[in-house]
C-alpha cells in the first residue's frame, strides 16, 4: 500500500503537470494569433474543389480485427454442398462503401448459378474495400492532394504492388467522362446553378466518385514513397493518417541507399514494384481519361475543375522567372530522402525536381512527373552491370543482407546479388514479388511489366507536359501583355511633357517588340538572368524529352527479353525463362506471385495466343516447372516463399483468366470454391494433400484478384458460370 506522503507526492506531481501545460499552452496563443490559426470548418474539403465525393475510412473501434473474424466461419452459410460462410464485416465495420460495387454483387447473384460460387464471389470481390483501405485523407501541404493508404490484410503496411493490384480489381468499375450534355443547355439560366445541375455536370467530369478518388490518393502516396526510397517495396502509414508505424523487425537489415523507418516497413528492391507504380496510374487514366489530375499531381496545384494550376514548363531562354505555388506533401511524412538516384551528373530534367548536382532547386517540388521520373531513373540504375569493361566492379547502386536462416531472404556477394553482364538492355530485379531474392537478377515477368507500363505511361507524360507548355505560354504572353501596357504607359507619360511625339511614337513602338509583337521577341535578350539560369537552360535544350526517354527504355528492355529472355526447351520448344543473367544462364521456373511468366497478357506484354506464351504456359502448369504443385485437393503453381506442396490459389485464377479453354476453366473454380477450407475466401497457399493446411486467412490481393477473374469471365465466358460446381471439385455445366 503507498504512504500517505507518496500519494501526497504524486498529487502535487499531478497539479504541477497541470500547470505546466496550461503555461505552455497559454504561451503558444499569444505567439500563434487567431487570425493565423487555419479554422478547418472554412477550409474547403477536397472533395468539393474536385466536385469530387468525399471518402472517409469507417470507424472500427468496436469492430473485431477482421484478421482473427476471418479464420472462423459466419452465418448464414451457402445453400451449396460446401456451405460457405458469409466474411464479409457487418456494415457498420466495413472501411468504405462503394455504391457501384455493392450494385455488381447484386446483379452477378443473378449470373452465378451456383451457390458456394457465387459465395465465394460475394465474400471476395469487395473484400479490399471492407477490410484494408485503412485510412484515407489529404496531404498536410496540399489540401487538394488525396491519400489512401492500402493494406495487404494482415500486415498494417503498403505495398506498392499489392495496393496496385488490390485497386486493379475495380478498375472496370471506374467511369470515363460522360458524353451526356443535356445538362449544358439550361446553364444560361442563373437558377439553374441548383444541387441537382451541379450533380449533372459532376458526373460529366472524369474520374468522379468514391472509387475514382481511392484511385488518386494511392497514386499520390505511391509518388511520395518512390521519391523518398525509390528502392524500397513496402511503406508506413503517411504521418497525416495519425496511425503508428509498425515495427517491420528488420533491424538486422543493411540497406544502400539508406531509408528512414519512419517512411519504409522494408526496402527490398523489386522492380516490379516500380512497374506496379505506372499499371496503376494507366490504369485509372486509361479508364477516366482524367489527364488533368496528373497535370495536377505533377505541379502540386488545385484541381478545381474550372482552373487547374498545372506546373510551369521548363524555363526557356530569355524568358521570365516562373515560381511554384504550393506544395505536393512528399515530405508529409517527416522522411529523410534517399540519395540512390540523385548523382552528381543529374541534370535539371523538365519540371524537374534537381539542379545540376543532383541538389534539390529551392522551391521544387515532388509530384507524380517526379515519381515517374524517379523509376525511369532507378531502373536506368539498375541496368549496370556487375563489371566494368576494363574489369572493374563499380560500387553497386543497390545492396541488401540480412541476418537470417533463408537464403530467400538476403542477396549473395556482400549484398550485390549474383553478377549480371552488361548489354542486355534489361533491368535488375534484387527480388522477385513474392519478396524473394532473386537466383539471376534479370526477372523476365518484371521486366515484361516494366516494358509495358512505361511505354504506356509516356502518353500521360506527354499530355502533362503539353499542359505545361501551355500554361507557361500563356503565363509568358500575359507577362509580355504586362510589360507591353506599362512601357505603352510610361512613353505616353513621358511623350505629353516632350515637345516631340515621334520620340515618344518610336519608343512605343519599341517596347512593344516592333510589329512582330510576339511574346518570345518581346523577351528575346530583354530579360537578363544570371549565369547559373543560363547554363541550366542549356541542359535543359540538350535534354531528351521524359516522355521520349521512357519510350526508348520501353523498346530496349523489350528487345532484351526477346534476345536474352528466351530458351529452347527440349519438351516445350521455344518459351520465356523465369530469369536470366546475360552469361546465358537461365532459371526455368515461374512463381505464383504476380507479376508471372503466366499472367504476362495480363499486363498486355503478350497475347494469351501468342505461340511462345502458349509453350510457356503449357510449361508453368506441369511438372517440369519445378515449383507446380499438384495434388488431390488443388494443382497449381507455388514458390519458394512457402515451399513445395503448397499452392497458391492466386495461380489458378490467373490460369483462369489465360485460358480460353471451358474445361480447363471449369476444372480450376471447381478447385477453388472446395479449397478454401470451409472458410469462403481465397488463401496465400494451400497444401496439395491437406486442405486444412494453408497459409494467411486474410491475403486481400488474392480476394480481389478472384472477384477480377469471375468479373473477366462474366464478359469473357458467361456460360461458364452458369455451371454447377457441387462435385469433387470439378465444374459441370
Amino acid at each position: 500500500m503507498p504512504t500517505r506522503s507518496c500519494l501526497k507526492r504524486q498529487t502535487y506531481t499531478f497539479v504541477a503537470g497541470v500547470f505546466v501545460l496550461y503555461a505552455i499552452f497559454a504561451t503558444t496563443r499569444t505567439f500563434l494569433p487567431v487570425a493565423e490559426l487555419p479554422i478547418l470548418s472554412d477550409i474547403e474539403p477536397p472533395s468539393f474543389a474536385y466536385d469530387k465525393e468525399a471518402v472517409s475510412v469507417t470507424d472500427d473501434g468496436d469492430c473485431p480485427e477482421y484478421g482473427r473474424w476471418a479464420a472462423h466461419p459466419h452465418e448464414p452459410r451457402s445453400a451449396g454442398r460446401y456451405r460457405l460462410p458469409y466474411q464479409r464485416p457487418a456494415p457498420e465495420c466495413r472501411k468504405i462503401v462503394v455504391p457501384e460495387v455493392e450494385e455488381v454483387i447484386r446483379e452477378m447473384n443473378k449470373t452465378i448459378k451456383d451457390p458456394d460460387l457465387f459465395r465465394l464471389f460475394e465474400n471476395c470481390f469487395p473484400n479490399t474495400l471492407d477490410t484494408s483501405v485503412t485510412w484515407t485523407g489529404v496531404s498536410s501541404t496540399n489540401l487538394q492532394e488525396e491519400l489512401t493508404f492500402i493494406t495487404t490484410g494482415d500486415i498494417h503496411a503498403m505495398w506498392l504492388r499489392d495496393s496496385a493490384n488490390q485497386l486493379q480489381s475495380y478498375v472496370s468499375l471506374l467511369k470515363p467522362p460522360s458524353s451526356d450534355k443535356s445538362s449544358s443547355s439550361s446553364s444560361s439560366s442563373k437558377s439553374s446553378t441548383s444541387s441537382s445541375d451541379n450533380k449533372q455536370q459532376q458526373q460529366q467530369q472524369p474520374g468522379s466518385g468514391k472509387l475514382a478518388s481511392l484511385f488518386r490518393g494511392a497514386i499520390n502516396l505511391q509518388s511520395r514513397y518512390i521519391l523518398a526510397s525509390p528502392h524500397c517495396n513496402a511503406f508506413q502509414p503517411p504521418a497525416e493518417s495519425g496511425i503508428d508505424p509498425t515495427d517491420g523487425g528488420h533491424r538486422s537489415d543493411f540497406v544502400s541507399p539508406p531509408y528512414s523507418d519512419a517512411v519504409v516497413f522494408e526496402c527490398k528492391y523489386e522492380l516490379d514494384s516500380l512497374a506496379s507504380f505506372l499499371q496503376l496510374s494507366w490504369d485509372y487514366y486509361s479508364r477516366t481519361k482524367d489527364a488533368r489530375f496528373f497535370v495536377d499531381a505533377s505541379s502540386g496545384g488545385s484541381s478545381s475543375p474550372t482552373a487547374p494550376k498545372a506546373a510551369p514548363a521548363r524555363k526557356k531562354k530569355g524568358t521570365a522567372k516562373a515560381t511554384k505555388g504550393g506544395g505536393s506533401g512528399s515530405s508529409g511524412s517527416g522522411s529523410s530522402r534517399s540519395s540512390g538516384t540523385r548523382n552528381s551528373k543529374e541534370k535539371n530534367r523538365r519540371g524537374g525536381r534537381a539542379s545540376k548536382g543532383g541538389k534539390r532547386r529551392p522551391g521544387a517540388m515532388d509530384g507524380w512527373k517526379d515519381a515517374v521520373e524517379a523509376v525511369l531513373e532507378t531502373a536506368e540504375a539498375m541496368r549496370q552491370p556487375t563489371y566494368k569493361d576494363d574489369g572493374m566492379v563499380p560500387d553497386a547502386p543497390y545492396r541488401f543482407t540480412r541476418v537470417t536462416s533463408a537464403a530467400t531472404e538476403t542477396l549473395p556477394n556482400g549484398g550485390n546479388g549474383s553478377p549480371v553482364k552488361g548489354g542486355t538492355g534489361m533491368v535488375r530485379s534484387a527480388f522477385r514479388p513474392s519478396d524473394d531474392a532473386t537466383t539471376f537478377q534479370f526477372l523476365v515477368p518484371a521486366n515484361m511489366m516494366l516494358a509495358r507500363y512505361m511505354g504506356l505511361c509516356a502518353e500521360i507524360v506527354d499530355r502533362v507536359e503539353r499542359e505545361e507548355a501551355r500554361v507557361a505560354a500563356a503565363m509568358e504572353a500575359a507577362a509580355a501583355a504586362a510589360a507591353a501596357a506599362a512601357a505603352a504607359s510610361s512613353s505616353s507619360s513621358s511623350s505629353s511633357s516632350s515637345s516631340s511625339n515621334s520620340n515618344g511614337k518610336a519608343a512605343s513602338q519599341d517596347a512593344v517588340g516592333g510589329t512582330s509583337g510576339s511574346a518570345e521577341d518581346y523577351y528575346d535578350g530583354e530579360i537578363e538572368e544570371d549565369e547559373e539560369d543560363e547554363e541550366e537552360d542549356d541542359d535543359d535544350a540538350e535534354d531528351e524529352p521524359l516522355a521520349d526517354r521512357m519510350r526508348r527504355m520501353a523498346k530496349e528492355i523489350k528487345k532484351g527479353i526477346e534476345e536474352h529472355g528466351k530458351i529452347k526447351h527440349p519438351q516445350f520448344g521455344e518459351i520465356y525463362a523465369y530469369e536470366v543473367d546475360g552469361y546465358y544462364s537461365t532459371n526455368l521456373m515461374d512463381d505464383a506471385n504476380l507479376p508471372s511468366l503466366l499472367s504476362s497478357p495480363l499486363t498486355g506484354y503478350v497475347a494469351r495466343t501468342d505461340p511462345i506464351y502458349k509453350a510457356t504456359r503449357r510449361f508453368a502448369l506441369s511438372d517440369s516447372n519445378p515449383y507446380y504443385d499438384h495434388g488431390p485437393v488443388i494443382n497449381g503453381t507455388g514458390g519458394p516463399h512457402i515451399g513445395p506442396g503448397m499452392a497458391w490459389p492466386m495461380s489458378l485464377v490467373v490460369g483462369i483468366m489465360t485460358s480460353d479453354d471451358d474445361d480447363e476453366i471449369r476444372s480450376m473454380l471447381g478447385q477453388l470454391v472446395a479449397s478454401t477450407d470451409g472458410l469462403g475466401l481465397m488463401h496465400e497457399s494451400v497444401n496439395v494433400w491437406n486442405a486444412g493446411m494453408w497459409t494467411r486467412a486474410w491475403f486481400s490481393w488474392a480476394n480481389g484478384l478472384f472477384g477480377q477473374m469471375i468479373l473477366d469471365l462474366a464478359e469473357r465466358k458467361p456460360a461458364v458460370l452458369k455451371s454447377s460446381f457441387q462435385g469433387e471439385g470439378k465444374g459441370k455445366s
